[in-house]
């Protein structure tokens, strides 16, 4: 499929990575794989949240209600500090399992909701050129994502 350039596609494609991150996580016994699963996860999920808050949000704040908007950060909000716990904790912690099913809860809701609700109108809204440009942003701060 060659490179991802269209904004929201990537961030979907994103989603998908994360949630196979997160299913690695919760089937692998091993702790130290389990470790090397969540600092992956770790790195392109701090990596999504920024891109979304500073490439596509502010483009799609004019489009969303301000309540809409104050509650995607809001979200962000709370999906970091569920990471920040989870990060803290060793992988076989009595916690651990726990903090990665809140983690896994809250990014279905966040992928789910952007991908269903945010992103269809958000395309209507933004024209090809500007979700392209948005997405060799996105390429370029963190290539590894944009490759299909």
């Amino acid at each position: 499929m060659g490179r991802i350039t269209d904004a929201l596609e990537q961030l979907s494609s994103q989603h998908a990575a994360l949630d196979a991150l997160l299913s690695d996580i919760a089937l692998t016994p091993d702790a130290t794989l389990r470790t090397r699963y969540v600092d992956d996860l770790a790195h392109l999920l701090t990596a999504h949240l920024a891109i979304e808050q500073e490439y596509v949000y502010p483009v799609i704040a004019t489009h969303v209600s301000a309540g809409v908007l104050a509650e995607l950060y809001a979200e962000h909000g709370e999906i970091k500090r569920v990471l920040a716990d989870l990060l803290w904790q060793d992988a076989d912690d009595e916690q651990f399992v726990p903090t990665l099913k809140q983690l896994t809860v809250l990014l279905d809701g966040h992928g789910a909701w952007q991908d269903d609700q945010l992103f269809p109108p958000a395309q209507v809204a933004l024209s090809q050129a500007h979700q392209t440009v948005i997405g060799q942003q996105i390429a370029q701060w963190l290539p590894t994502a944009a490759a299909a």
